[in-house]
């Protein structure tokens, strides 16, 4: 039988019974608080939840009604599939694919992450981050789904590609090359023009140095260093870079130090290629230099040409008297003295006419000729010179025809052969060999001796009118006595060539002998197969009416066949003087003019230019001429008249088309 509880034990009974019912009563409060706040927190927080379980939406918070437009009530009624539209067509397959795979437990991950676009009530796209948790509640599976509005943040990062990208194809355009580089040279960053310009592929120039790859003198490095260092930046400064195949480029450069917050120093600019500027600038200086020549030579030459008129006149009746008492002399001195007498009235003969020659401006006659041919010629004339002196001529085949003035070729070759022949006057076994060869669209021929040779102090004066090594002027006895020079044959030689557009080098040792070598343009009696093809593509204009004014023949008829045969098909007319091509124009219709300066007869070029502009202002008209009078005037003419041009003799057949194109083109553009 239990006893019964005494009173005192009863009463702590209550007192605990109190206490647990305050207990239950705080955690019910507790509770209540905590559901209120998880309330409050759900309710105000930015991410927007669902909770999904037996496909049905079991709880979401206001952000996800915010987010999609909808009212709570409206979406606790849905099922999942009510939530497909909430997302842009584009991106419902990828995200039902996703649910498919988890259902599947083809994902690793407990947790997903995904972003889409989703569809709100009134039609408005919204960029959402969602994350997703699959739970078991009250022992079934269940998704909990938070869902985040990142809008306005792919908008920044959308704008913020366009901006870099914007800024990149800037930076890439720039009309000046970019480099940054560290402290040791090494190139950080760099645009697509600077790579360009160094010809390098972008990726490849960033893996270059500086110092090593990029200036052409690396102690040049040191020099802009310790002007940086000085005044941190360097601006329009003038230095040699080197391109990728080592070529040598003139730049402007304008940089400055960086200092970044780890107080590294760099140094970061800009720089653009201004090769051609200083080339066209030593051109214009050259120019004027040769024009300041041009003019002095033309007062020496207007001087030198009435003095060799009249010596010559003088030198006729010392020769002529000398040559008469010849016949009548009977005493040996006497006869010696006026053989010397006539002697040197040759000699004087010889003077004057390379003095004639220097001095005149005359534009080259040109014709066809095989310059081995002419070579013989010259040998021919100058057998008797050449006694005594082994002669190896040794001729290419294949070589094409010359064009060029054939008096002024042979006049060139006599005064080459005749230094060799002086040259060779003191030596054991004299030799010459003449080569005559083609080489890279050019004719060739050389002429070496095995003489008495130049010293290199002396090499680059050779061409200075009046300068000989011969006579008074030999001061190491390597002429025999008796050999004089005239100091104009090798200016005059140089002068011709360089009217040709040639070339001349001398290769030269005091002693050991001297080799000369001329090189001239070949000019093809028509345009190359390859030519063709190439003008096919560039020209654009065909089937004109052109009048070609040009008195020498062999010019002439190639012009014609060029113009008139493919690819150009142009309708020719030929005038081989000034009023010929008068008559031509005043009676036909022509859409261009090719005209020649030098004219046979009362008129010249110029001066049927002024008749065609009496009643046509418009017609293109190229002059085509290597005069020197004309070529300073025709500087003045071009700067008044926009539909003229010039090319200067000889040219090139496929720059005489390209000529004729370019300036068709400038002229219907300026109408």
């Amino acid at each position: 039988m239990t006893e019964k509880p005494t009173y005192k034990e009863l009463e702590k009974k209550i007192q605990e019974l109190e206490q647990a019912n305050s207990r239950l009563k705080e955690s019910k409060e507790s509770l209540q608080e905590g559901q209120e706040l998880l309330d409050f927190i759900l309710k105000q927080s930015l991410l927007s939840i669902l909770f999904l379980q037996d496909n049905k939406i079991v709880f979401a918070n206001e952000s996800y009604s915010k987010l999609t437009g909808y009212p709570l009530e409206e979406i606790l009624e849905w099922k999942i599939e009510d939530t497909i539209p909430l997302i842009h067509p584009d991106y419902r397959e990828f995200v039902i694919s996703q649910g498919r795979k988890k259902m599947r437990g083809e994902l690793e991950d407990i947790v997903t992450n995904y972003q889409f676009v989703g569809i709100t009530k009134n039609g408005e796209e919204r960029w959402v981050d969602q994350y997703s948790k699959s739970v078991l509640y009250n022992g079934k599976p269940a998704d909990m789904i938070s869902q985040i509005d990142i809008t306005e943040h792919k908008m920044a990062e959308k704008a913020f590609r366009k901006s870099e990208e914007k800024f990149k194809r800037i930076f890439d355009n720039l009309q000046d090359g970019y480099l940054w580089a560290d402290k040791d040279g090494n190139i950080l960053l760099a645009n697509m023009y600077a790579a360009d310009i160094l010809g390098y592929d972008l990726q490849e120039l960033m893996r270059k140095n500086m110092a090593k790859d990029i200036y052409f003198f690396p102690t040049d490095r040191e020099k802009v260093k310790e002007i940086m260092h000085q005044n941190g930046k360097i601006e329009n400064y003038e230095i040699y870079f080197k391109r990728k195949d080592g070529q040598k480029i003139v730049v402007e450069a304008n940089s400055h130090l960086v200092h970044d917050d780890n107080k590294q120093i760099t140094m970061e600019g800009t720089f653009r290629d201004i090769t051609s500027r200083k080339m066209a600038e030593a051109e214009k200086l050259m120019a004027q230099k040769i024009a300041e020549e041009h003019k002095k030579l033309a007062l020496i030459g207007q001087i030198a040409g009435k003095m060799a008129h009249d010596f010559n006149n003088i030198l006729a009746i010392i020769m002529g008297n000398a040559q008469l008492a010849l016949v009548n002399s009977k005493e040996a001195e006497t006869i010696k003295t006026l053989e010397l007498i006539f002697d040197q009235t040759i000699r004087g003969k010889s003077l004057t006419r390379n003095l004639v020659a220097f001095a005149r401006d005359q534009e080259p006659k040109q014709e066809f000729f095989r310059i081995s041919e002419k070579m013989d010629l010259v040998l021919n004339l100058m057998r008797k010179d050449l006694e005594g002196i082994e002669l190896i001529k040794e001729d290419k085949p294949g070589v094409p025809d010359l064009l060029a003035d054939p008096g002024m070729i042979e006049h060139a070759l006599v005064n080459l052969i005749q230094n060799s022949i002086h040259a060779l006057s003191m030596v054991e076994h004299p030799k010459i060999t003449i080569k005559t060869y083609g080489r890279d669209k050019h004719i060739c021929f050389e002429i070496e001796d095995n003489g008495c040779g130049i010293s290199k102090e002396n090499l680059e004066n050779i061409y200075e009118p009046s300068f000989t090594l011969k006579g008074s002027k030999d001061v190491t006895g390597s002429y025999k006595s008796g050999i004089k020079g005239t100091g104009y044959g090798m200016s005059n030689v140089k002068k011709y060539i360089e009217q040709h557009k040639g070339n001349i080098s001398i290769e030269s040792e005091l002693g050991s002998g001297t080799k000369f070598t001329i090189s001239l343009p070949v000019n093809n009696k028509e345009l190359t197969i390859e030519e063709k093809i190439e003008l096919r593509q560039e020209i654009k204009y065909f089937e004109k009416h052109i009048l070609l004014v040009e008195d020498e023949t062999a010019i002439s008829n190639v012009q014609y066949r060029i113009l008139t045969d493919e690819p150009c098909n142009h309708k020719v007319d030929i005038a081989t003087n000034g009023q010929v091509a008068m008559d031509l124009f005043d009676r036909n219709e022509y859409d261009f003019v090719s005209l020649d300066y030098v004219l046979p007869g009362g008129i010249n070029g110029l001066d049927f230019y002024h008749h065609i502009r009496e009643t046509n202002k418009t017609i293109p008209i190229l002059f085509i001429s290597g005069n020197i009078e004309f070529l300073e005037s025709i500087k003045e003419l071009k700067q008044k008249d926009a539909y003229i041009d010039h090319l200067s003799k000889p040219c090139q057949n496929k720059d005489y088309v390209n000529g004729i194109n370019e300036l068709l083109e400038k002229t219907l553009a300026g109408q």
